[in-house]
C-alpha cells in the first residue's frame, strides 16, 4: 500500500517555516498520511479504492467528503 504526494502548492512562511497546499493519491484510506505542521487546510487527498476525497481541517484532521442529496440527486456539483 503507499501514497503520492501529487502536487504541492507553496503558500506561504510561517515562523520560517513553508507551508503547502498538497494533493495526496492513496492505495486506501489506511495509507493516508500523518499530515506534517506545514501542510495546510484546505489540503486533499483521493482514496483511489474507493473513489473517496478527503480533506484537511484546522486541526490537522482528515475529513471524508461527501455529497449532499441534491447534489448526488442530479449528478452535478454547484
Amino acid at each position: 500500500m503507499a501514497n503520492h504526494i501529487r502536487n504541492q502548492k507553496f503558500i506561504r512562511f510561517k515562523y520560517g517555516t513553508a507551508c503547502y497546499i498538497v494533493e495526496i493519491d492513496c492505495d486506501t484510506v489506511t495509507d493516508l498520511p500523518e499530515p506534517p505542521t506545514n501542510w495546510l487546510m484546505g489540503s486533499i487527498a483521493h482514496d483511489i479504492s474507493t473513489g473517496s476525497f478527503y480533506e484537511l481541517n484546522s486541526l490537522g484532521q482528515w475529513i471524508k467528503q461527501t455529497l449532499t442529496d441534491e447534489e448526488s440527486s442530479n449528478g452535478e456539483i454547484s
